[in-house]
């Protein structure tokens, strides 16, 4: 209590000293972390991301009833003005249909001839999938089965037919798994958006913050120098 006098007792065992102030105070902070994240909020909005699997994709386009009739409602309920449940519903179902034959033809077969039949059907293991001679591309070889399925909606042109879809996984993939990525981009926004720098506009901290964030993303300086000069006449002639 304030102004008690009193200190913490000291253990001379280091071990029960470690157990105390260590091995207790990371099984408390992980138990909160979990009750806080998988609650009755979040466990909806999972359970709906689950969806996009390639076995539960491959079960609705087998039979559309099978998938469940409350499907994609914790999605709505948190991002509803993006997206409805009952247009996810109808666009999952074509969507699991015609999913699997684009992913096939992301990239050319690697071999043509002399390759047994069974490279024509449908496996269900991604091993089994790739022995094909089929499949995403290399780049796309380690991605997770979310960004796997994102890439071909986007590389194919299915994200225009199935927008709802489209914006459903982008919202996935943007959900951050931890509070790392949070915690880099407020200490980017930290050395970026300094005392001196306080009257800077929304959208120039945001163009700010991507070029700082994203340096692993291969930028063409022709094209951005381009662009940039575009916009003035005498920046043309000094850039050109």
């Amino acid at each position: 209590m304030p102004g008690e006098l009193a200190s913490d007792e000291e253990f001379a065992d280091p071990v029960q000293n470690f157990k105390i102030k260590s091995y207790y105070v990371i099984l408390d902070i992980v138990s909160i972390q979990i009750q806080e994240r998988f609650n009755e909020s979040s466990t909806p909005l999972l359970k709906d991301i689950s969806l996009f699997q390639r076995k539960r994709l491959k079960d609705v386009s087998s039979n559309a009833s099978s998938l469940s009739v409350d499907a994609f409602q914790g999605f709505e309920s948190i991002y509803g003005k993006f997206v409805s449940a009952i247009d996810l519903r109808r666009e999952y179902v074509q969507f699991s249909k015609a999913y699997f034959s684009f992913e096939k033809f992301i990239q050319l077969p690697k071999r043509i001839h002399n390759v047994s039949d069974h490279i024509f059907h449908d496996t269900d293991d991604e091993q089994g999938f790739e022995e094909s001679g089929f499949g995403p591309s290399e780049q796309y070889k380690d991605s997770t089965p979310l960004q796997t399925i994102y890439n071909v909606c986007h590389m194919t042109g299915l994200k225009n037919i199935f927008p709802a879809i489209s914006i459903a996984l982008e919202i996935a993939l943007t959900l951050p798994v931890t509070s790392a990525s949070p915690e880099r981009a407020f200490s980017k926004l930290k050395l970026i958006k300094t005392r001196l720098r306080s009257t800077m506009i929304e959208d120039r901290l945001e163009a700010l913050m991507i070029i700082s964030s994203e340096k692993d993303i291969p930028v063409d300086n022709t094209e951005v120098i381009n662009i940039f000069s575009s916009y003035s006449s005498v920046l043309r002639k000094l850039l050109h």
